[in-house]
């Protein structure tokens, strides 16, 4: 898997914005990561790293990016911890533009897989970081057993793939909401990043 790396873009008053956000309390990160589509090409508009916040500075900080016109959709971390701010998510901005997801085997699979592919298909662009790119490395395919597929990431001072799911959420939104037309911006160059070790 070899992702594409570019600096986040600006946004214009026409562009269709997509959130993923995936919820922690202490220890680990939440991340608030904004994508923007153009001509289905999704680039990085920017994401938010907050570690050890109180749910409601999450809440008051999530409201000062998520407020905007442009917001078509958000896909928010509902399964243990999360469940409380996505229900604040959903009364805010409504179940048209929410969709809460619970973090089982069958969407991890789904949503790891549609961010794969994005990859492989060079049509999503993502700032070049050490630390994303230990999230992306840190998250593997294992086969059980009993012949099932789940993903699990690496726990670490650098979190637990937060950077990783909140990305495949934010891609999960995109792909799942209804497009309308706008204009398309051009982007400047984007440098190839180098191969990342994911999903083997």
């Amino acid at each position: 898997m070899e992702p594409c790396y570019g600096a986040p873009v600006d946004l214009s008053p026409r562009d269709a914005l997509y959130a993923g956000i995936d919820i922690a309390r202490k220890g680990d990160f939440t991340v608030i990561w904004r994508l923007v589509n153009r001509s289905n090409i999704l680039y990085t508009v920017d994401l938010t790293c907050l570690r050890d916040e109180t749910y409601s500075r999450q809440f008051e900080l999530m409201l000062t990016l998520l407020k905007t016109p442009a917001l078509r959709r958000i896909c928010v971390d509902a399964s243990g911890l999360g469940g409380m701010i996505a229900e604040l998510i959903e009364k805010e901005f409504g179940k048209a533009r929410v969709e809460k997801i619970m973090f089982g085997s069958k969407i991890k699979e789904e949503t790891a897989f549609a961010l794969r592919k994005r990859f492989e298909d060079r049509t999503i662009f993502i700032p070049s970081s050490p630390e994303i790119a230990e999230d992306i490395h840190s998250v593997k395919k294992i086969i059980t057993r009993a012949n099932n597929v789940r993903f699990a990431g690496e726990k670490n001072e650098n979190g637990h793939a937060d950077r990783f799911w909140a990305l495949a959420m934010a891609v999960h939104a995109a792909e799942n909401a209804p497009q309308t037309g706008g204009s398309i911006l051009s982007t400047g160059r984007t440098s190839r990043g180098k191969q990342l070790k994911g999903f083997r």
